[in-house]
């Protein structure tokens, strides 16, 4: 039997499945003009991403941005910034059993990488998804660099609501008023707390 991998979560199907027996993930059967046209839309797709985080984002790196950031001027969400979230709460607006559903495997795929460690700040230890009410929170670690150079959180704060509003990495959550924390420990020790669930003030 033929295998593939998941795009979503890389783990090995049968090319003949039609979901992910490990995520979730939707799957179509593999065929000659099918896997063809399969490559077209993921590299079109791929462009479009690309083109969208550069042109919205062009400072988000993966999943922990705001710290590699924090030494760089930030200003609070633009004008430009809530109509792009308005645009896209009409876009991806789901119902509620469809919302948990797509949380709950978006949590499982970033646990799957963690614990993630993007710069020498932190890392990422756990996504957290709370079903009722909905809500996603990002818990992480600071590491040995940050004794050395000191983390101003307060600065963050306007870096977490840009985030929200802006990275496609929340799109679905600021789309769906889905509140997000940010949770910063250090050793073990909650030293840091951020819910953002709107765009617009600081939450």
């Amino acid at each position: 039997m033929s295998l593939t991998h998941c795009p979503a979560c890389a783990h090995q199907v049968s090319v003949a499945a039609r979901q992910c027996v490990s995520c979730g993930h939707p799957l179509k059967a593999s065929g000659g003009s099918n896997k063809l046209l399969g490559i077209g839309l993921a590299a079109l797709m791929t462009l479009t991403v690309g083109v969208g985080v550069y042109r919205l984002t062009p400072t988000t790196e993966n999943l922990v941005p705001e710290l590699t950031s924090i030494f760089r001027s930030s200003t609070a969400p633009s004008e430009s910034q809530d109509s792009w979230a308005s645009t896209h709460t009409v876009i991806n607006r789901l119902n509620s059993k469809d919302l948990h559903k797509e949380l709950m495997a978006y949590s499982i795929r970033v646990n799957r990488l963690t614990p993630y460690k993007p710069n020498p700040l932190v890392t990422l230890h756990r996504v957290a998804f709370q079903g009722k009410p909905v809500h996603l929170t990002y818990e992480y670690e600071l590491n040995a660099m940050t004794s050395k150079q000191p983390v101003d959180f307060e600065s963050i704060a306007p870096m977490l609501q840009r985030r929200y509003c802006t990275d496609p990495e929340f799109e679905l959550a600021a789309a769906n008023a889905v509140p997000v924390t940010w949770e910063y420990y250090d050793d073990g020790r909650l030293i840091y707390k951020k819910t953002v669930a709107h765009c617009g003030a600081p939450f």
